[in-house]
Order: C-alpha cells, then structure tokens, then sequence
C-alpha cells in the first residue's frame, strides 16, 4: 500500500510538472541565450558575438556633422525579429552592460516591440502602426512609444524613469511591458518600463492602434522585436561628416513571454 501511494504521488508530481513545463513552453515568444556560438539573429557588422561569455557586443560608431555639430550614432541594425506567435499583451525583457566608454548623458535607443508595421523615426502614426521601446537620456532610462493621437512631424513620446539611473559597468535587467488597446474605440493601452524587476515608469489610458475595430486585428497585435538601436541619433546628412570614435554596451538574454512578467 506504501508503494502503491508513493507511486501515485511520483505520477502527480510528474504530470504537475509536465503541465508547468508545456505552459512555460507556450508563453515564450522569443528567447535568445547566446548558448549556440554565434549571435543568431543580432548577427550586424557592428556586433560581435563574445566566446566564453555568451553575450554580444554593440559597438556605436559616433560621427560630427560638419554644419550642425552634432555628434551620434546613424540608427544600426534596423529591422525586425518576428516573434512566434502574435500577441496582445508580452514582456521583453533583456540584460545590458553600458560599458566604460558608453556617453550615458546622450539620448539613445534600445530595443522594443512593434506590431506588423512599426512607426519609428519620427514618422506620422497610421492606423494600425505602433512602438514601445526603452531608451536613455542624461543617465535616467525611458519608455520611447508611438501611439494614436501623436502630432505629425513630431517624434515618439518619452516617459522618463526620474528616481533611477543606468551607471556604466554593471549589468542590469530591463523589461518593457506592453498592452495593446481593446478595440479602436477603447483607450487601455498599457506600456510599462521595468529596471531589476521594478517598475520605474508607466504609460497607461491611450490607444495604440485606431480604426473602427471591436476587438484587436491581426496586424495591430504585438508581431516583432524592433531590432534598432543607436546614441544621439544622427541621420545621414548631405553636408558630410567625420568619425569621431565608437561607444559599446553589452546585452544577453533576449526573451518575450505572453503577459506581465518582468
């Protein structure tokens, strides 16, 4: 009878677990660990895959324009990274490393999320076109998105984290929670920005995408990683340029899962 029970028990267990491994199976959306070689699908010329450390370097080349001055990185790895399934509302969530030669006080870009057609680079929104990504400026890390209701000609919305700063040579976890609105006519898109597990900054009662849809069409759900990152950002300018040097930061654990869970 004793083995009878502790068999019984052994099988619980056995499918509890089954059970808890096909759900976390289900709700990841993308993961990239860096545990294959190489650099997978952040494969640029200005990444390098790091052997031993399983993680990848960014490099930034910083150029001054000639006319203005200004000094930045041209936005690198533009592009994006589908993810398995479409979703309504995910984390992404990744490590990064500023490193010791990283201009912490100048705005920049990280990575987020995006629909089947992001709006980026200061372009009017359209109906169904959205980002959300983190970014940084003077030290303070920021949620960067593009939702209905933003002025043409103008760039995303920054929700700056005050109470926090991103300091040089340590790494830290940053997650970007984002929630697609219900329907066109409902305002309850969230985006929410979270350092080390805490939440730091929130956007909440907007609407990503509009139209005069009941619920969430297809193409304005969560589809990509906006795989675009840059430092001071610089477009190419006919007035020419020169280099002025280079700034890198590392990164590792690229991971999107179905709900909040930063």
């Amino acid at each position: 009878m004793k083995n009878l029970k502790k068999l019984a028990l052994i099988t619980s267990l056995t499918s509890i677990f089954m059970v808890s491994a096909n759900v976390n199976a289900a709700s990841t959306l993308y993961s990239e660990s860096f545990n294959s070689g190489n650099a997978g699908d952040w494969t640029h010329a200005n990444v390098k895959f790091r052997d031993g450390a399983n993680n990848i370097r960014i490099k930034y080349p910083l150029y001054k324009n000639f006319s203005t001055g200004r000094v930045g990185s041209h936005p690198m790895m533009v592009g994006q990274i589908p993810i398995a399934e479409n979703a309504i509302d995910a984390t992404f969530k990744y490590r990064i490393k500023l490193e010791d030669n990283y201009d912490t006080n100048m705005g920049g870009k990280f990575f987020g999320v995006g629909p089947e057609e992001p709006v980026t680079g200061c372009k009017d929104i359209t109906t169904y076109g959205w980002s959300a990504r983190i970014g940084i400026r003077d030290k303070h890390p920021q949620l960067y998105i593009y939702r209905q209701g933003k002025p043409d000609g103008q760039c995303g919305e920054i929700i700056k984290a005050e109470q926090v700063t991103l300091e040089k040579n340590r790494w830290y976890d940053l997650a970007i929670y984002v929630k697609v609105n219900s329907s066109s006519s409902t305002s309850d898109a969230e985006a929410r920005l979270f350092v080390d597990g805490v939440e730091v900054a929130k956007k909440t009662g907007f609407k990503f995408f509009g139209g005069s849809n009941s619920n969430v069409p297809p193409q304005a759900k969560i589809q990509k990683i906006i795989r675009t990152s840059f430092l001071g950002s610089m477009p190419s300018i006919a007035n020419g340029e020169v280099k002025t040097g280079e700034v890198s930061a590392l990164y590792d654990n690229f991971l999107v899962v179905r709900g909040k869970k930063p």
